[in-house]
Parts: structure tokens; C-alpha cells; sequence
């Protein structure tokens, strides 16, 4: 089956994610005095997590095609390059921004982790409710 963009998980995992970063900021909105490091480790902690799934797809879409001792070797480089990404970005925001900024980015680089339980508990949700009918 041939889904469009839009119909795709990663299309839906970056909207929830997304969705999730506005609710933590509104809600850490009441909770700092400086809103603008906040929102900005917010959106730049969320904008890189969507990279880094989209970077995931990308990986694993790479090593299905390659043999088992090359994939294996071949995504655990990526899995290592995308932490250290993720060590750079959070370096420059805490050299660069307030204290806040560190936090909110990181809280920004968990939606991946609240979108994918999100993502699962809607699939449990229509599963259950297309067996009852």
C-alpha cells in the first residue's frame, strides 16, 4: 500500500511531537520569567529530534539494504553520530543561552520518546475501538 507523506509515521510522530512541545510550553510558560531562551531550547530541542527521526528512517531504510555485518556496523555509526549531534546541539545551547535553554531543549529532545507512546496508546485506542464495532 502506497501511503502519502502526509499518512506516513514519521509525518505523524513529528506532529505529535509538535503538539507536545506547545503544551510544555505553555504550560513552563507560568514557570520561567525568561520565555525567550525557553521557547528557543524548546523549538530547537523539538526541531532536532524531528532531524534525528527523520535520520533514523534514513538509516534504517540504508541498512535493510545492506548485508547483516555491514547494517550492523553501519547503524550503530549512526546511532553513535546521532548522539554526538545530540551532545553538540546541547553544548552550543548551554554555552550560548541561560540555564533555562539547557532544560527546555532537553525537554524539547523527549517528545520523540512522549510522541512514540502517544502514537501507541492512539493505535491501541482504534484497534480496540474497531473490534467493539
Amino acid at each position: 500500500m502506497n501511503k502519502s507523506f502526509f499518512q506516513t509515521l514519521q509525518w505523524q510522530l513529528s506532529m505529535n511531537m509538535i503538539a507536545i512541545s506547545l503544551v510544555i510550553g505553555i504550560v513552563g510558560s507560568f514557570f520561567v520569567q525568561d520565555h525567550k531562551p525557553f521557547w528557543l531550547g524548546l523549538i530547537v530541542g523539538t526541531g532536532f529530534s524531528i532531524i534525528k527521526l527523520y535520520m533514523m528512517e534514513r538509516s534504517i531504510q540504508r541498512s535493510i539494504q545492506m548485508d547483516a555485518k555491514r547494517a550492523s556496523a553501519y547503524t550503530t555509526f549512526q546511532y553513535i553520530f546521532r548522539y554526538t549531534l545530540t551532545a553538540i546541539v546541547l553544548s552550543i545551547i548551554a554555552i550560548t543561552q541561560p540555564t533555562v535553554a539547557i532544560f527546555s531543549a532537553a525537554l524539547g529532545m523527549i517528545t520523540m520518546k512522549m510522541a512514540v507512546y502517544l502514537y501507541s496508546f492512539q493505535e491501541k485506542r482504534k484497534t480496540k475501538n474497531n473490534t467493539e464495532t
